[in-house]
């Protein structure tokens, strides 16, 4: 470090204009423990370029690095008025740094980019810190506030650590919120007459959070969304089935936000065309709490007109979440390829008598 020292003062001597000199000089220092000369080298390489994002974050981290919080915090709101591309960093930096939710809101720009970066940021943590939830809440409001609406993978981040840190509930009205910013919203849903959000299928699927996932495993089918093909005459679920997969997942499923404790009635509308072989398609609902399936509907084949399954179930107590989920039981038979199609239409399940 002696050497280094004395080459690289000898290098700004003889180039004092040089900002990268300084601020290896400032890394030099800082490692030998020369703290008031690190400053002054950082503090110089800013005043040399103060249009750089990059300096003046060397700057705010040495802050941090020496227990000088609110010196930091000056330096990273520069920063990122300099650089936005340091945003990401910064809002992982100041969640880090055992700064205030206060402090963290009262430096971030006003702009939409910058509170959907500190929402997914902070969404990203989990709340060990009371700073930590209150800055998600702050920029969950802003980013539901923006101009543009909030992208419902975006606004996943959020709900979805939600579910895991057990605010199963909490997750559910915001995802109600999300919905309803993207004009995706299902009164329905919000009054608790159901607790299937677009289980008519009015809505498009958004593939994610609580809404409709859909996707499979080695192909074999294709699901889509049609307009007309339900019951009269309404949008409904469509199925295809192409004959050449043994299936067993179906890829339709929807995560459900319910209430611990009731009993609760399934029901969902289907109508099938040349479904071949003995196993058909049927609705499970599982406790994923207590790792069990707690109803499974009858199966459909072949071809049959809409017709009216489901079943009532209890969810034990503690139990907040199910997954509804579509299923088949691979066929044994010497032709076990599933091929045809299936229509769904009206899933609900609502709360039943105790």
């Amino acid at each position: 470090l002696a050497k280094s020292r004395a080459h690289l003062e000898r290098a700004v001597e003889l180039n004092p204009y040089s900002w990268r000199y300084r601020r290896e000089l400032a890394r030099l220092y800082e490692q030998a423990g020369l703290l008031e000369d690190a400053e002054a080298a950082f503090s110089r390489a800013v005043e040399m370029n103060p249009r750089s994002g990059s300096y003046r974050w060397r700057l705010a981290n040495f802050y941090l690095r020496s227990g000088s919080l609110d010196r930091a915090l000056v330096q990273v709101k520069a920063a990122v008025a300099a650089d936005p591309k340091l945003l990401p960093a910064a809002a992982g930096l100041l969640l880090k740094s055992g700064a205030s939710s206060q402090q963290i809101l009262e430096l971030w720009p006003d702009d939409p980019a910058a509170w959907r970066e500190l929402l997914l940021t902070a969404s990203r943590l989990p709340a060990s810190r009371a700073a930590i939830s209150e800055i998600r809440q702050a920029a969950w409001q802003r980013s539901l506030a923006a101009p543009e609406p909030l992208p419902l993978a975006d606004g996943w981040v959020t709900i979805e650590r939600l579910i895991t840190e057990g605010r199963a509930l909490e997750a559910r009205r915001k995802w109600g919120e999300l919905a309803d910013r993207n004009a995706m919203g299902d009164a329905e849903l919000e009054a608790e007459r159901t607790w299937v959000w677009n289980g008519a299928f009015e809505r498009p699927l958004t593939r994610l959070g609580l809404g409709w996932q859909v996707g499979s495993r080695g192909g074999g089918l294709e699901v889509s969304r049609v307009d007309g093909a339900g019951v009269d005459g309404s949008a409904a679920l469509q199925i295809a089935f192409d004959g050449s997969q043994n299936l067993s997942f179906l890829g339709v499923r929807q995560h459900l936000v319910v209430k611990p404790d009731r009993v609760y009635r399934f029901s969902c509308r289907m109508r099938s065309e040349e479904l071949s072989t003995d196993q058909g398609a049927f609705w499970e609902v599982v406790d994923p709490g207590e790792n069990r399936i707690v109803l499974a509907t009858p199966r459909v084949v072949g071809s049959t007109p809409w017709t009216v399954y489901g079943g009532t179930f209890r969810l034990a107590e503690g139990s907040s979440r199910v997954l509804l989920r579509l299923s088949r039981s691979p066929s044994l038979r010497f032709e076990p390829r599933l091929q045809g199609t299936l229509w769904i239409d009206s899933v609900r399940l609502e709360e039943g008598d105790s």
